[in-house]
């Protein structure tokens, strides 16, 4: 199962009302880390260590002029898989109102020393002549200073982040123009620690940036065409300085890379849900089984409509739209640090919502049907049938309830079909749908002979 990062999973009603019987769909997926001194190329410019993995890019003994400072993964990464990049970062205000802020740079003539950087571009700067080691690539910026009317940073905005190309601030990309970094501070240069999340998902095109696991843009575009080899992409972190300069400290960098699956390391992984009132619940992921097995994100479906929620916490609140069952979904996406392999687990259950009097009810159909999907007959004997009615789809995959792949075939723009699964055990199955724009809709049957 190619699970990237992040897709859009639709869930059928179910009846089971005990939160501990949950069906996982888990995976073990090759992947390739960059986490830890050991995996990035010596800092460059004023960038140095400071142990366990963790990094001042910009440290403030360099303060007074413009410098810069990076650190380069030893591994490169293909965009023709998907992936999440993760690291948390801190910032703070060392001399005038702190400056400049940090990029993740992915280039293809990237080499282990590119450094380039001049007033208000981050590390990131084509000076035109001689230093042209970041063209073909782009930039996810998070600027905390303004330098407006320069480097396309708007009038009025605070701390910012954008994706633009090939070392032009105006070469913005799609869906990906300045927006301030954090949907509630203008300034995040407070000294704390806060979350980065990068995601690609390769099959639906799309960069999607998240800070402290708020949503910040989601850029619908083919960004391989970027690279002169989408297989080979050099990647790594950059940052600069000025007259006003910040400590800007990263650590806990996480790449991981989706490729393909095998058996299951969230096996067993349970969440609870709790009544915190009107029509709220708090979710919160029991401890993960295994030693050295640690989730990296958690992204939750709650079956309401809403958009997914993809945070760093196991504990998360939701409040539903009114009294009802919801399929609930959790997506953990994660990794293995004693055999370096990630994993990617989902676990769905059913959460019964009790509103007070006098909150607005859902509609009688309490949970979306799930895409015009239509499965027949259910439980079946050896023959089902697929039809869909507000998408095609490109592919067919069952599961049976360990998360193990028992059947597959792709097809082309298909809407119905007629399948043959007299061959695999009596049963519960998944069965998965993907769709032409990449997303994935699932659905339960029996299988009874």
């Amino acid at each position: 199962m190619i699970a990237p990062p992040f897709r859009k999973y639709f869930w059928p009603i179910t009846k089971n009302k005990d939160m501990k019987k949950t069906v996982l769909l888990a995976a073990t997926l090759m992947a390739a880390f960059c986490s830890g001194a050991q995996v990035f190329n010596p800092p460059v410019g004023i960038a140095t260590s400071l142990g366990g993995g963790a990094y001042n890019l910009t440290p403030s003994a360099s303060c007074g002029v413009y410098h810069a400072g990076a650190i380069w993964c030893t591994t490169p990464l293909s965009f023709n898989t998907s992936f999440i990049l993760t690291y948390q970062s801190s910032s703070d205000i060392f001399s005038g109102s702190g400056a400049d802020g940090i990029c993740a740079v992915f280039g293809s003539n990237l080499t282990p020393v590119s450094l380039n950087g001049t007033a208000g571009y981050l590390g990131y700067y084509d000076n035109g002549t001689t230093n042209h080691d970041f063209q073909k690539s782009f930039a996810v910026e998070f600027d905390i200073f303004n330098d407006n009317p320069i480097v396309n940073d708007p009038a009025g905005l605070g701390d910012h982040t954008m994706v633009a190309r090939d070392a032009n601030p105006y070469t913005v990309l799609p869906g990906a123009s300045p927006i301030q970094t954090s949907p509630t501070l203008s300034n995040i240069k407070d000294k704390r620690f806060h979350t980065y999340t990068i995601t690609w998902n390769c099959s639906a095109n799309t960069l999607r940036v998240y800070f402290d696991d708020s949503l910040r843009i989601t850029s619908v575009y083919d960004y391989r065409t970027i690279f002169t080899n989408p297989n080979v992409v050099n990647w790594g972190l950059t940052a600069g300085i000025g007259s006003s300069c910040s400590n800007q400290i990263v650590k806990n960098i996480n790449l991981i890379v989706t490729d393909s699956c095998s058996s299951a390391c969230f096996l067993g992984a349970q969440f609870s849900a709790v009544p915190t009132g009107g029509c709220g619940i708090t979710f919160t992921v029991g401890p993960v089984p295994g030693p050295y097995v640690t989730p990296a994100v958690y992204d939750w479906n709650f079956g309401d409509g809403s958009p997914e929620d993809i945070v760093t916490s196991n504990s998360v609140f939701h409040s539903y739209p009114g009294s009802g069952t919801y399929v609930t979904t959790l997506r953990l996406v994660g990794y293995n640090s004693q055999t370096g392999s990630c994993c990617d687990t989902i676990i769905y259950d059913t959460v019964t919502v009790n509103c007070p009097k006098g909150i607005m009810q859902p509609a009688k159909k309490e949970i979306p049907v799930p895409d015009g999907i239509k499965l027949f007959p259910n439980p079946s004997q050896g023959t089902l049938n697929v039809q869909t009615s507000q998408f095609n789809f490109n592919g067919i995959k069952i599961y049976n309830i360990t998360g193990a792949k028992v059947w597959q075939q792709t097809y082309n723009n298909a809407s119905n079909t007629s399948i043959n699964i007299s061959s695999l055990p009596n049963g519960m199955y998944v069965i998965e749908l993907s769709d032409t724009n990449g997303n994935l809709h699932m659905q339960k049957i029996n299988l009874i002979k």
